[in-house]
């Protein structure tokens, strides 16, 4: 009996010793699953400098507005919240969510827009179509776009929203996701019908939204001429802003007899996106001027202000208490400029708080620390750093897998082979747990697995690995779906192997983990 207490004292004593050992050689020398700088996009307000004073500008129009595309900062108005016709501007709403509907695989640009009874009775501004006609609907966005064709935009709206009532109710919804309360729609394309109103200030809400998460649109409204059927029908573009002004880029003008001649118009420069909207002028020629002074003041009352470069900036942080030994930090939340008015863009400091290390568990988009931005003593903004992995609390079976690897000396290898992959079965080691490697790019692996190689019979591994010297597979993991810390329970990815694509070749593609 004695004996027998002695040996479960012992065993005891070495199980305890084995998990010391196991977690202390985590920690200390880096016997861990590696995870690589994984960087996750991030959504966050941009604080800007406050707008400078207001000028007194002489506008020929009954509203106006003037933002910052990429911050939605007014840095002009007049008039903006007050309700009125928009005109053809009303197609901005049209086009986001044809635009929308695309990105969200419902059509497609050659999808054929049938043309209705309904779409042919369009008055106004048009492209004469007939009922039974069809077109794709990258030419009928070519024809809102440069010619504001009534009867296009409303074919699109049907074809999109079932109907045009359908449709309206589409558009009404959207504009209260925007958050533009003043706004009612009534139709598609923007032909004067009571209760049909909007605001200036509403035109830029919407205007911005439609450049910023639908770029494409702006291939067509910089179109200047094109044709249709064949080259039987002329397209000639309304904005003559593009021929006029420098860095124009679009986007939508409107003439009705109840909203006048109004225009929404976005231009770039220098890295300063601004969006200018004219409601209510009483010619062509004045809502041209007033655009063209509004941008004008635009551009030379503020600059786009590049961030300090902030090349010392640690990608990693330690992680006590974890299999991790650190996490990657996650920067994107700063953008690549600011808002500043030019008189006072004095030089920009950015000021980096990060404690030392973290306390695991750490999650994937953990705010870690922050980086100040200021302008002299001026904080001009303050925006997150965040976690870009897992990093979960060591526990006992963690340890022990660690130490296992470290007392075997099995040295593994990732594979991406897609033979060995499949054949393997298990766990995948997905690609944003690896960085992009001397310009290769980021990895992509094809299969469900990740599989090691290290001595032994290998169960699992592929002909292909043997003929390429990367040996048999004699392990794998199978951590099932989850973080990347859940993914890689088994211990460190000593290396990194890359096979095949982009003329890389596994002899001179295998990269220590510690380079990594």
């Amino acid at each position: 009996m004695e004996r027998k207490n002695l040996a479960l004292l012992c065993a005891g004593v070495v199980c305890f010793w084995l998990f010391a050992l196991a977690f202390g050689t985590a920690q200390g020398n880096g016997l861990r699953q590696k995870n690589p700088a994984v960087q996750a996009a991030a959504d966050q307000t941009q604080p800007v400098q406050p707008a400078a004073a207001q000028p007194a500008l002489e506008l020929p129009c009954r509203a106006a507005c003037l933002i910052d595309q990429q911050t939605g900062t007014i840095l002009y108005e007049k008039n903006a919240d007050q309700q009125m016709p928009i005109a053809s501007i009303t197609k901005v709403m049209t086009l986001l969510l044809t635009f929308e509907a695309v990105h969200d695989g419902r059509i497609a640009m050659d999808t054929l827009v049938p043309v209705s009874e309904h779409a042919y009775h369009m008055g106004g501004s048009q492209i004469w179509l007939e009922p039974g006609e069809q077109f794709t609907l990258d030419e009928m966005i070519k024809a809102i776009c440069v010619s504001s064709a009534n009867d296009a935009a409303v074919a699109v709206a049907e074809l999109v929203g079932g109907s045009e009532p359908g449709f309206v109710q589409m558009m009404n919804a959207r504009a209260a996701e925007l958050g533009m309360v003043n706004t009612t729609f009534h139709n598609a394309c923007g032909l004067d019908t009571e209760g049909h109103l909007s605001t200036a200030h509403d035109v830029a809400i919407m205007s911005r939204e439609i450049l910023n998460t639908c770029p494409e649109v702006l291939h067509y409204t910089g179109i200047w001429t094109d044709t249709l059927r064949g080259g039987a029908t002329q397209l000639v573009n309304t904005n003559k802003l593009l021929k006029r002004y420098n860095g124009i880029t679009g986007l939508k003008t409107g003439t009705t007899s109840g909203a006048g001649v109004c225009i929404s118009a976005s231009a770039t420069r220098d890295g300063l996106d601004l969006i200018a909207v004219v409601l209510g002028s009483l010619s062509s020629s004045e809502r041209f001027t007033a655009a063209t002074t509004l941008l004008d003041y635009g551009f030379a009352a503020y600059a786009a202000v590049p961030l300090p470069a902030m090349e010392d900036r640690p990608l990693l942080i330690k992680v006590k208490g974890s299999a991790e030994e650190s996490v990657p930090l996650d920067y994107t939340a700063l953008p690549e400029t600011l808002l500043m008015p030019k008189e006072n863009a004095a030089a920009l400091t950015a000021q980096l708080d990060l404690p030392q290390e973290l306390e695991a568990p750490v999650q994937l988009g953990q705010t870690v620390g922050t980086v100040r931005i200021l302008s002299g003593e001026t904080q001009l903004g303050e925006y997150e750093v965040r976690a870009a992995a897992d990093a979960e609390k060591m526990d006992f079976g963690t340890a022990f897998g660690l130490l296992w690897d470290a007392l075997t000396g099995c040295e593994r290898t990732v594979s991406t082979d897609a033979a060995a992959v499949s054949d393997a079965g298990g766990l995948r080691l997905f690609a944003d747990e690896l960085p992009a490697l001397s310009g290769h790019g980021p990895l992509s692996l094809p299969a469900e697995a990740a599989v090691f190689s290290g001595g032994g019979g290998g169960a699992g591994g592929s002909a292909d690995d043997a003929a390429n010297g990367t040996g048999p597979v004699c392990c794998l993991l199978h951590a099932g779906a989850g973080q990347p810390s859940q993914r890689r329970q088994h211990g460190a990815v000593r290396r990194v192997l890359l096979s095949g694509g982009a003329g890389l070749s596994r002899q001179d593609a295998v990269y220590p983990a510690d380079d990594l």
